[in-house]
């Protein structure tokens, strides 16, 4: 297969079909492999559940067993994303969820759904 054959078969089996639209899977990788790091989603999680915004140790606090490092890896990373933000407000650095890591997490919602409901039937 020449070079040209394998990029046509790539962008082929890059695209799927949403509300009628072709959408190529490829932008969504790197955000996908953040998500999918350890303790990525619990860090979210911790964040929208403070709500006002939450410093580092409510984020470890809300995750037993996890290292102050991983911890810090994950804040930076989802940060580095756009996933989540970060301020500095009188000396105290605090993280938010951004827009769009408030919709990514209702978007998993219906992911959560199905992974809970096959692994319970």
């Amino acid at each position: 297969m020449d070079e040209y054959s394998r990029r046509q078969n790539r962008l082929e089996i890059c695209m799927i079909e949403v509300d009628g639209k072709k959408l190529c899977i490829d932008p969504s990788l790197p955000v996908l492999r953040v998500l999918s790091r350890k303790y990525s989603l619990l860090v979210m999680l911790s964040i929208k559940i403070n709500g006002k915004g939450s410093n580092f140790n409510n984020v470890k606090a809300h995750i037993p067993m996890s290292s102050s490092t991983i911890i810090s890896k994950r804040l930076r990373e989802l940060v580095n994303s756009g996933i989540i933000s970060k301020s500095n407000a009188g000396g105290k650095l605090t993280y938010t969820l951004t827009e769009f890591g408030d919709r990514l997490l209702t978007s998993l919602e219906p992911f959560v759904k199905l992974v809970s409901d096959e692994a319970t039937s």
